[in-house]
């Protein structure tokens, strides 16, 4: 359970950088792959890719939930989970008009891996600012 973790905060940057690392493998390796001729293996780093995106994302999401919950004071709380949701279920739609606009130029792959790298790029300027809360 997040609860045992002493550094809770890890797991919040943890999971923004694997997920940055594992979209930025599935969008670099299969079309290197494909056009080597292995397609197999190209849908497979896709896969992986994609399934590891998808484990990095509920890492981060469940950390910051339990952050939240935990830590928040009870008559604060369902304001803070108000803006919590607004800035990251209202820009999830923001984010996807923008990537889908930028793709239409510039590709899908140059998207993904511009995407990936901004999310190891902020999760690695906070774990060196130190300045997140020490839990």
């Amino acid at each position: 359970s997040i609860g045992g973790f002493r550094r809770r905060e890890w797991l919040v940057l943890g999971g923004m950088a694997f997920f940055g690392l594992s979209l930025a493998v599935a969008g670099v390796a299969p079309p290197m792959l494909m056009a080597r001729g292995m397609r197999f293996l190209g849908l497979a780093f896709a896969s992986a890719g994609m399934f590891g995106a998808g484990l990095g994302a509920i890492i981060f999401y469940a950390s910051t939930q339990t952050m939240i919950q935990t830590f928040v004071p009870d008559d604060l709380r369902g304001r803070v989970m108000g803006v919590w949701m607004i800035a990251f279920s209202g820009s999830v739609p923001l984010g996807s008009l923008w990537a889908g606009l930028l793709a239409r130029s510039f590709g899908v792959v140059a998207v993904m891996e511009v995407s990936a790298a901004l999310c190891i790029i902020v999760a690695g300027i906070a774990a060196a600012s130190g300045r997140f809360r020490r839990i």
